[in-house]
Order: structure tokens, then sequence, then C-alpha cells
């Protein structure tokens, strides 16, 4: 089996220190294939001990699931006429998935 390769790829054009540095792993098709079966094995063992409440990494439970049982608590709440309520949402979506390709290819070369 291959090792997994790590990069530090700079997150700006010109890193003056190492926090502006992103680690990234790079691991093979195999090591991907692998890891895809066991959690295929091992999620059925442990799914009995996962929170209702969690909302990511789950299989058809997703953010629409996590914002329409928010709402729900929310008008719950407000129907009941003993206050108000605050929501805010932040989108991470694209936080980390912002490595250009080149700049890995490079890292990987150099």
């Amino acid at each position: 089996m291959e090792d997994v390769l790590h990069h530090s790829v700079p997150k700006k054009n010109r890193p003056s220190e190492l926090n502006y540095f992103r680690p990234v792993a790079l691991t093979s098709h195999l090591m991907k294939t692998l890891e895809r079966l066991f959690l295929n094995l091992l999620r059925p063992q442990v799914q009995h001990a996962e929170d209702s409440l969690q909302f990511a990494y789950r299989d058809k439970v997703g953010v629409e699931d996590a914002i329409i049982y928010l709402l729900h608590r929310v008008h719950s709440h407000l129907d009941k006429g003993s206050g108000t309520a605050r929501i805010l949402f932040l989108d991470f979506s694209s936080a980390f998935n912002t490595i250009q390709p080149l700049v890995l290819q490079c890292s990987e070369k150099g």
C-alpha cells in the first residue's frame, strides 16, 4: 500500500508565517476504496450510538433537515408567546475547498 502524501499548500501568494499554509493529504484510489469498505462495515455497528440531532456525515440527512428542525423549534417557541428568537446562518460551504489544482500540482513536484 502507498503512503499518504502530505503537502503544505500556501493559503496566499507569499506566506510569511506557518499559519498561512494549509495541510493537504493526498491518498491513493486504493486507500479511498478501502476507507469506503471499512465505513460500510463499521457504520451499522455504531449507528445506534449516533446523536439524533447530528445532521452532518449521515446518509440521507443534510443541511435542509437541520434548518427545518431549527425552524420548527423556533416556531414552537414563538407560538407559546414567551419571547423572541434570533437566528444567524453562516455559509462555510467554500471555506475549505479553495485550493487551486495548479498550486497543489506545483507543491507535489517541488
